[in-house]
């Protein structure tokens, strides 16, 4: 099916409340989760302009909400850690005892490194069931505890468990299969 302004429009409206709530449980804020979904929106007006086709309207609005929500999440993440890093290192005590920071970045090889794990981490994230993304999504870049994720999720801490430990062998698996990829 051929997207076009009208379709988009219709779907836009037809799936905002659940997409919304989609988000909200995903970025845990529903500002940011407002601005995605306006983002998806502007998205798929851009897709239709353009006279792209899709087979499945919905499916394709909600995945290119979710990439766009992992796109913020890791800048998100990205920002924290640099943020973090060139601020650790560098702290000073002035004079009057007043603490001050000042900035510098790490080394663009790490930098790039960092980057390329991240990535790593998401594409592979992205192959698990949705249930075991989120938990995933909420533990490392929230920060949650499993018992505050299984609360965010309305499941067990014993799920959110095993949910994490399929995430983590799975990109500790994808992980060494990119490590021996490099190497031969």
């Amino acid at each position: 099916m051929k997207l076009t302004e009208d379709y988009v429009n219709s779907l836009f409206i037809k799936e905002y409340s659940a997409l919304l709530n989609k988000l909200t449980a995903l970025l845990h804020n529903r500002s940011d989760a407002e601005d995605i979904a306006q983002n998806a929106y502007l998205k798929l007006i851009a897709k239709a302009d353009e006279g792209y086709e899709v087979q499945y309207g919905r499916a394709f609005l909600f995945q290119v909400a979710q990439n766009l929500a992992i796109d913020y999440l890791r800048r998100c993440q990205n920002e924290k850690k640099w943020f973090v890093a060139s601020s650790l290192d560098d702290q000073h005590i002035d004079e009057k005892g007043n603490t001050a920071y000042e900035f510098s970045s790490a080394s663009p090889e790490a930098g790039i490194d960092a980057e390329r794990q991240l990535n790593n981490v998401i594409v592979t994230i992205s192959d698990l069931p949705d249930k075991c993304q989120l938990a995933f999504f909420h533990h490392k870049f929230r920060e949650l505890s499993y018992k505050e994720t299984a609360e965010e999720m309305g499941l067990s801490v014993s799920m959110v468990e095993k949910y994490m430990s399929k995430a983590l062998h799975h990109v500790r698996e994808s992980e060494t299969q990119f490590q021996r990829a490099a190497a031969g």
